[in-house]
């Protein structure tokens, strides 16, 4: 909850206080920066402990869920998404500066879980600098879920209540099993 999104207007805000509405930096695959609103907030206000992977680098750090997918790899060749567990120390994630190589890797608990959707069709937001998807394990799957979440905003508003319901089940569910 407290790794930071860059909001449109140039503020940092921590992904706790983040709210739908809200325009937050996003990536695309073909590694453009822009800004996109926030649609849904799968897991709502919680204070759920769970093991967060922190990676860092020179710069900056990253905590995400183990099953959270980062944008990584080797550092002279293209990077793809992967777990953060499986980021190793002298693997490099991606940032919006370029690659920055891991130079630690730990296990934490905390409380709070948080992932941020937005209307970006590619599913790839900015957190503290490092490209991520939005979701865990499986990103076309879970982004493919949200595409039509997407569609349904755009068209009509009011069903994101209905959706964003359906969607906290969901996470809870995944929750449960990551936690297990």
């Amino acid at each position: 909850g407290t790794e930071m999104l860059q909001v449109a207007n140039g503020n940092m805000k921590a992904i706790q206080d983040a709210i739908i509405g809200d325009r937050v930096q996003v990536v695309s695959f073909d590694d453009r920066l822009s800004f996109a609103e926030i649609i849904a907030l799968p897991h709502g206000k919680n204070t759920k402990e769970a093991t967060f992977i922190e990676l860092s680098t020179s710069g900056s750090s990253l905590k995400a869920t183990p099953a959270h997918l980062v944008m990584a790899g080797s550092c002279d060749k293209e990077m793809n998404l992967i777990r953060a567990e499986d980021v190793s120390i002298g693997d490099c994630l991606a940032t919006v500066d370029g690659p920055m190589k891991v130079i630690s890797s730990r296990m934490t608990k905390e409380n709070g879980v948080y992932t941020v959707i937005t209307s970006h069709s590619d599913g790839m937001i900015v957190v503290n600098g490092f490209k991520a998807s939005s979701f865990a394990i499986n990103h076309t799957m879970v982004n493919t879920f949200y595409t039509i979440h997407r569609a349904l905003y755009n068209m009509f508003p009011s069903v994101i209540q209905k959706l964003t319901s359906f969607g906290n089940i969901l996470a809870t569910l995944g929750i449960t099993i990551l936690s297990v």
